[in-house]
Parts: C-alpha cells; structure tokens; sequence
C-alpha cells in the first residue's frame, strides 16, 4: 500500500473485524492511551469546517461497540459505546492483517484485532 488511504479503504478493512474485540492505541504528543472494544460496527462523518482556526477536524472516524481504556494496568469503562478518531487525512500507514498503523494530523494509532 502506498502512503495515504482514504476513509472508503479504511472502512472497507475495518468493516472485516465487525464483531472481533479490537486494541486502539494512540499516541498524540507525549500522551499514550490504549482502548479496548468490542467493534460492532464502524463509520465516518464529514464536518464543515466553521471554527476558522483549524480546532475542528474535517473528518471523524466511529468505532462502536462497549469497551474499556487502560490505565496504569487497570481498566475503566468507557462513558459512551464508541470511540472517535477527528482527523483531516489519514497518512504513513501500513496494515499487515492483525494491525493497522496510521498517522493523522493530531498524532499515531495503532487497531488491532485481539484473539
């Protein structure tokens, strides 16, 4: 795969672990947060840019589904079932079957597919 994928590919990919428990891992600035979901279903939004500064992302991926975040080895629920990724493009990425790498504007991800 090249070095950009649009969200239709995303999707299309994404679409394959429907039902499978999946890790989000991100890493923006200096802050690492790890999720894990039970994805049942995924989608994306298209938002008009209004804010004029750029605060707003064009683009929201959904995962849905119930899950959990982990911190310090202990594991919180989420408040919603769904976890949202704002982005403008998606970029640098790479998926190998299990996992799928990318970089968005605001920082670095990690999905994988859990046994």
């Amino acid at each position: 795969m090249g070095d950009k994928i649009n969200l239709q590919e995303f999707k299309a990919l994404m679409d394959y672990w429907n039902g499978n428990h999946i890790a989000i891992s991100k890493t923006e600035r200096d802050d690492y947060d790890q999720t894990i979901l039970q994805l049942s279903d995924i989608s994306y939004s298209h938002h008009e840019r209004t804010d004029g500064e750029g605060y707003q992302s064009e683009f929201t991926i959904h995962f849905q589904g119930n899950g959990e975040i982990v911190t310090d080895n202990t594991l919180t629920t989420l408040p919603t079932a769904s976890y949202d990724i704002p982005i403008n493009e998606l970029y640098d990425y790479h998926y190998d079957g299990l996992r799928f790498y990318f970089k968005t504007d605001r920082g670095s991800y990690m999905i994988s597919r859990l046994p």
